[in-house]
């Protein structure tokens, strides 16, 4: 079971299900359970490569991100298909993301230059990403586990 470096297991999962577990008697802990260990990884990798904080879920800060990472039955938004529900997708939010013009192109938004950063170094350094969209305010990612890996990107 991999846990993340650089993100608390509360910042992945909703309050309602951090909630559950515990009312379960089970620690928090638990739910690391629940994510593919390669989308883990992949998190850990990008928070790491571009040097900022990322928020997934604020929740536990007061925040209003609540479902950004593992998506439980039950959860009012996205389909029952989604890759949020399998942990393998999150929606990932940069600080500082006016910052991020280091990797601008002049015709990009910052999310769309993040977006064209990551799909330039996806071999070397984020294999394990095989969905991507950006639109206003997030990057939104996923993994599909397998051999046979393909990259799908999405339009915000």
């Amino acid at each position: 079971m991999y846990k993340c470096a650089n993100f608390s297991i509360e910042e992945l999962i909703s309050k309602n299900l951090f909630n559950k577990i515990k009312a379960m008697g089970l620690s928090p802990e638990y739910a690391w359970r629940l994510f593919s260990p390669d989308a883990l990884k992949l998190i850990d990798k990008i928070r790491d490569y571009y040097d900022t904080k990322i928020f997934i879920n604020t929740w536990k800060w007061d925040g209003e991100l609540n479902y950004c990472g593992y998506r439980e039955d039950g959860c009012p938004i996205g389909t029952w298909t989604s890759m949020h529900r399998r942990g393998c997708a999150f929606d990932l939010h940069f600080d500082n993301v006016d910052t991020w013009y280091k990797f601008k192109d002049d015709k990009l938004g910052a999310y769309d230059a993040i977006r064209q950063d990551m799909l330039r170094h996806k071999d070397a350094l984020f294999p394990e990403l095989t969905g991507l969209e950006a639109n206003d305010g997030i990057a939104r990612i996923h993994v599909e586990g397998g051999t046979n890996r393909r990259m799908i990107l999405f339009e915000g």
